[in-house]
């Protein structure tokens, strides 16, 4: 038996060693989805995981976020063992740091990945997102939602060194600022989808010089950012025509008018 598949998101009886016993038959497996759902699902840890990528060397697509015991271990096994990997999804792994996503970055499926989401690993940096950038040029997606560590100027570097990027998640990123934003903007010429909310940061001046560039913009989250004005909004509007999700939820500079008017 040859598995090609394997989906136990949400699966609470899922353990270490029901990993181990997939790992038998997982060599031909493409995509693993191991995903948690509402708190719900595999209780895996790098002994089983390990073990099943060990196993699974024809991986594209690994989705394990959520699963909070999953430590770099892990993903440096990922990083040695799956070559064609395209899509990986961290979320939720807090325990993975610099060295283990640089060793990602520096693989053979680096320039291969188009999708990756760090989403809360929270013991990043700057660093591991400057190897991103150097080396996961083939990017349309990137999530780095709540990884507070990470410098901003880390970010403005990585976005301008993936030129097929069009889904950016920057939500609680709070080192990114004004400057990083202004330095960045042309860049967003790309950007289909944007979560940028609760970047404390981030004011006025450097969300309008975004604006301007977001001719491609369809999804738009900013919720939390108070130092938001009307003139950033009008822009917006005015400029990413194909807008048609804007989330901005405690926004507290916005005016009536100013959205009436957007609107």
């Amino acid at each position: 038996m040859n598995i090609r598949s394997i989906n136990l998101s949400g699966c609470g009886f899922v353990t270490d060693w029901t990993l181990q016993m997939l790992s038998r038959y997982s060599f031909e497996a493409t995509h693993i989805d191991l995903h948690c759902v509402a708190d719900i699902g595999p209780a895996i840890t790098d002994a089983g995981m390990v073990e099943l990528i060990r196993k699974s060397p024809r991986a594209e697509v690994i989705d394990a976020s959520w699963c909070a015991k999953l430590g770099s271990l892990s993903l440096v096994t990922i990083a040695d063992t799956c070559p064609n990997l395209v899509e990986l999804d961290l979320t939720g792994c807090s325990m993975m740091s610099d060295n283990a996503v640089i060793s990602l970055a520096n693989s053979y499926s680096g320039p291969r990945l188009r999708s990756l989401k760090l989403q809360s690993c929270e013991l990043l940096t700057g660093d591991s997102v400057q190897a991103i950038g150097n080396r996961c040029t083939s990017l349309t997606v990137i999530n780095l939602g709540a990884c507070e560590r990470v410098r901003g100027s880390a970010i403005a570097t990585m976005m301008m060194s993936c030129p097929l990027l069009t889904n950016l998640d920057l939500t609680q990123c709070h080192q990114l600022n004004d400057t990083n934003l202004s330095t960045m903007a042309p860049h967003f010429t790309r950007i289909q989808r944007l979560r940028m909310g609760y970047c404390r940061n981030v004011s006025e001046d450097g969300f309008r010089d975004v604006a301007r560039f977001c001719v491609s913009l369809s999804h738009c989250d900013v919720r939390g950012l108070r130092k938001l004005l009307d003139p950033s909004l009008m822009k917006l509007s005015e400029v990413a025509r194909g807008l048609s999700h804007l989330d901005l939820r405690g926004c507290q500079g916005f005016s009536r008018a100013g959205i009436d008017a957007a609107s």
